[in-house]
């Protein structure tokens, strides 16, 4: 891409554009950047993609790929490896073995191979012999609803870094028009100035004006609050306390001003809440294995004392225990083993998620929770199948509907799919067929031979099915690789034919010629 230093807003808008457009036929998205700007970029697209199902992922290289020693090959790998494998519905990071959250990275070395940092947060994922994920962090999002991507954007937003001898002049010239929003980087736990009145009036007088003013800290680790003094006099001048955030706060603040309709005071609230995983809220409280019961009493039955085996009977139970609670539609089953370690990640011997589990078995308010909860739509069991591809089958119409809504895709070929409607019309299944097409498939897939299922229901003499297959608007005179037509497959068969002739009445009409 260039020297990435002069990347801007419109190439991150095209990359937007890029992956929006194809979405729905791709599995992960890996994108090559340089690594000066990589972490900017990583936090914008994170708030500008909004209810990402999939994971987009960036790498770059500290040498070239052409160069001896150079890292390149390694990370495209690794991202590459991340991206078409696993369900990290979030971008992120990748470098020197290490996935990190996309909005809490930093460059933090410009030689050395380990360049990026995530000092508030643990990698995603750290990668040896074995890709070790850290399910617990995965962000996920409560809004069941398709991907899509903002287009809201202000750029009238600053950084500025604040120092014992700053002036006051410094600060109203920083925060004069066309700033909209300025981060403030302040000292410790959001120290300022509190005993320079002059550099919190200027404050209060440009929030009055509606400039935002969000404070993250200089230090590289900790979190900014107003428990003392000169924090709070931040909060009491009205800024937000920007919590664990990096300078990522940048993109947020540009985000939250670029939404249109909200109130002052929305704006607000949404910068001081955790809408990507950005920032760690203190009332959040996160599981970890020593507050655990339902594992810490088998372990203490199995006399199980490390951190790791206790973390192998989390591998071995839990999968198994959410599957079964999903088959009996047991949402406060789930629901307790989620809090006690429990990831709706976690697979089966076949692959299947608690997901696919309840919505094969119809569990409606089940599958509707879970979605709630953030559980991932796209994941494939060992057969290829998905959570829709499941609730297809079995003739779920309200599941069906909502995965779709929460952004799930059919991914069968075209051959599958035609193999699929071709047997149900065989079957003379009509709400079979009816549930593949809700699902999204093409009903005028074809075969090896060309043939479609509107052909084999008419050589079947098959009406109910013919009917609807007309009425969603297959093609009557589709050819098959002999030539044959669904009208020729009809032969005397006059209602059949009468609905043909009313699908052909539907299509559009010729151009006139010249």
């Amino acid at each position: 891409m260039g020297d990435t230093k002069r990347v801007l807003f419109r190439i991150q808008t095209n990359l937007m554009r890029i992956i929006f457009f194809v979405y729905e036929h791709l599995d992960g998205f890996v994108i090559v950047h340089g690594t000066d700007t990589m972490s900017y970029t990583a936090s914008s697209l994170s708030f500008m993609m909004e209810e990402l199902g999939k994971p987009v992922v960036l790498t770059g290289a500290q040498k070239p790929m052409a160069e001896m020693r150079t890292d390149a090959i390694d990370n495209l790998q690794g991202a590459l490896v991340i991206a078409g494998t696993l369900i990290i519905p979030e971008v992120a990071l990748y470098f020197n073995r290490r996935l990190f959250r996309g909005n809490r990275v930093m460059k933090t070395d410009a030689q050395d191979f380990h360049a990026f940092s995530s000092y508030n947060m643990e990698p995603l994922i750290k990668m040896g012999t074995e890709i070790n994920c850290n399910w617990d962090l995965i962000w996920r999002s409560q809004k069941p609803t398709k991907f899509s991507i903002s287009h809201g954007w202000n750029p009238n937003v600053a950084l500025l870094r604040i120092f014992p001898s700053i002036t006051a002049t410094t600060v109203r010239s920083f925060l004069q028009p066309p700033i909209r929003g300025v981060v403030f980087q302040s000292y410790g736990a959001g120290n300022g100035p509190s005993n320079r009145e002059d550099i919190i009036r200027e404050i209060k007088v440009a929030i009055a004006r509606g400039v935002f003013i969000v404070i993250i800290s200089q230090c590289q680790t900790g979190i900014v609050s107003s428990a003392y003094a000169a924090g709070a006099a931040f909060a009491q001048a009205g800024c937000v306390l920007g919590a664990d955030m990096t300078p990522s706060a940048l993109a947020k603040l540009s985000y939250v001003l670029g939404l249109e309709g909200l109130t002052a005071t929305q704006r607000k609230e949404l910068l001081e809440t955790n809408i990507r995983g950005e920032l760690t809220q203190a009332d959040l409280t996160k599981f970890s294995l020593s507050n655990s019961t339902f594992l810490q009493s088998v372990a203490d039955s199995m006399k199980a004392s490390t951190e790791a085996e206790i973390h192998l009977i989390k591998a071995s139970l839990f999968p198994c225990l959410m599957c079964s609670a999903a088959k009996e539609g047991n949402f406060q089953g789930i629901k307790k083993l989620k809090e006690d370690g429990g990831d709706y990640s976690m697979t089966d011997y076949d692959g299947r998620t608690p997901l696919h589990i309840a919505a094969a078995a119809g569990h409606e308010l089940l599958v509707e929770e879970m979605l709630l909860d953030g559980c991932p739509v796209h994941k494939k069991d060992h057969t290829g199948c998905t959570p829709l591809t499941e609730a297809i089958k079995n003739k779920h119409f309200q599941i069906i509907e909502m995965l779709r809504n929460a952004g799930a895709v059919l991914k069968c070929s075209q051959q599958q799919t035609c193999n699929e409607l071709m047997m149900n019309v065989v079957g003379n299944d009509l709400d079979a067929i009816t549930a593949w097409h809700a699902g999204g498939a093409d009903l005028d897939a074809s075969n090896y031979d060309g043939r479609t299922a509107l052909h084999i229901a008419v050589a079947r003499g098959a009406e109910d099915i013919v009917r609807f297959l007309i009425s969603q608007g297959c093609d009557p005179e589709r050819k098959d690789n002999f030539g044959r037509t669904p009208m020729s497959e009809a032969a005397e068969q006059e209602e059949i034919i009468e609905l043909l002739e009313w699908g052909l009445s539907m299509k559009d009409p010729p151009p006139n010629e010249t």
